[in-house]
């Protein structure tokens, strides 16, 4: 999954979603990519909006059993290349659109038209678990390097009415708050990090979107990852003191369990399931070691050594990995998806390019989904089974 963000973004803010076919190939001459930022930037000057027939890379940003949530940014642009380089995306800085997929009825609906965010498959500007949506919009800020913005808030509010929305932070309002990538949402209860440049700390926070109960905020030097469902919230994250934990929080009475502790390095891989903890943390090499954490016996165990890729998602039963294996400039980069089982055993699922925002694989009930290079959602049941494969739009 390759995604670029120009300097001169602002130009792209001004185009709807497009595609741009490009007649050269950097790979042809092993050059990097970002030598060849000038031509196509000329190719891009020429392109002609159409939105009608844009076609811009859905991304997942949540679901369940029945439902499947996704965005699509209209201002992405695509970059076509010939020969083995991968196609990029261009980060557009939207609007966005909100889309919900019927597994049973097999069909799709938009939700919520015109979401003033650029959704982001790596960082995460917009999620939703079907009830509210909330996402991190940058209106009124000036460009920065790496196509962030200042003066970021957080947005939350009803996904059937979304007119009624309420800001939950904005930096404009305290200079000594930075809003930081990602947002995690489930049951109503959101959850975002953000840096308080005062204190020297980075905060946690869970807002109770129905106003049944109070902000909670935890304190860490930084966050890795984090995900909530139900009443419970698991992170990862360095201490104050220099160590890295992973925590699991009952949020309705305050407890927590230390899932783990005394690890070199922070977790960035993940996931809570109904009844356990899934992580993945750094072997030799570049493989890595899933651990799981049984929730009701509290007991932790290596589940697999050696996995290659990162850990995408998980259930109770299975994980999923997703590795990216670089070929370029002899052949394209591609993207291999696997599943483990809960007796270790791997099965190959999918292996394609990793052009645009192909990619993304995650777990969604008892479904692995990703999007894959045409630009469709595929969903394959964990357990083996009929896939489902849709157009986004």
């Amino acid at each position: 999954m390759t995604r670029y963000a120009l300097p001169a973004v602002a130009v792209l803010a001004l185009l709807g979603a497009c595609d741009v076919n490009v007649p050269f190939d950097p790979a042809s001459a092993f050059a990097p990519i970002d030598s060849a930022i000038d031509r196509i930037g000329n190719e891009i000057d020429n392109a002609v909006a159409d939105p009608l027939d844009a076609r811009p890379f859905p991304v997942l940003i949540g679901g369940n059993e029945a439902r499947v949530y996704y965005a699509t940014n209209l201002t992405d642009i695509r970059v076509n290349f010939t020969g083995p380089t991968n196609d990029v995306v261009f980060s557009g800085v939207g609007p966005s659109n909100v889309y919900h997929y019927d597994v049973s009825g097999k069909e799709r609906e938009l939700l919520a038209p015109l979401v003033p965010a650029g959704v982001s498959a790596e960082l995460g500007r917009v999620a939703t678990d079907g009830v509210f949506v909330a996402y991190q919009s940058t209106e009124g800020g000036s460009i920065l390097d790496g196509g962030l913005f200042d003066a970021s808030r957080i947005v939350a509010g009803w996904l059937g009415g979304f007119g009624e929305t309420r800001v939950i932070m904005d930096e404009a309002a305290d200079e000594s708050i930075e809003i930081l990538p990602g947002l995690a949402i489930g049951y109503g209860r959101l959850v975002f990090s953000y840096s308080d440049t005062s204190a020297d700390v980075d905060r946690l926070r869970v807002v109770d979107l129905h106003d049944e109960a109070p902000d909670i905020e935890i304190e860490a030097a930084w966050f890795g990852s984090f995900s909530v469902r139900g009443d419970r919230l698991v992170y990862s994250a360095a201490t104050i003191d220099g160590g890295a934990v992973v925590v699991l929080r009952n949020l309705a009475t305050d407890e927590e369990t230390i899932v783990d502790e005394g690890g070199t390095a922070v977790v960035f891989e993940l996931g809570l399931a109904d009844n356990s903890v899934v992580w993945a943390e750094y072997g030799l090499g570049d493989t890595r070691r899933v651990w799981r954490f049984d929730i009701p016996t509290g007991t932790k165990r290596l589940w697999v050594d050696g996995v290659v890729g990162r850990m995408a998602g998980a259930s109770d039963e299975f994980f999923v990995t997703e590795e990216t294996v670089y070929r370029l400039p002899q052949a394209p980069d591609k993207l291999v998806i696997r599943r483990y089982d809960a007796d270790g055993r791997m099965r190959q699922l999918a292996s394609f390019r990793a052009d645009g925002l192909a990619g993304q694989t995650r777990v969604i009930g008892s479904r692995v989904a990703w999007v894959n290079p045409e630009r469709r959602v595929v969903l394959a049941p964990l357990a083996g089974g009929d896939r489902i494969t849709f157009r986004p739009f």
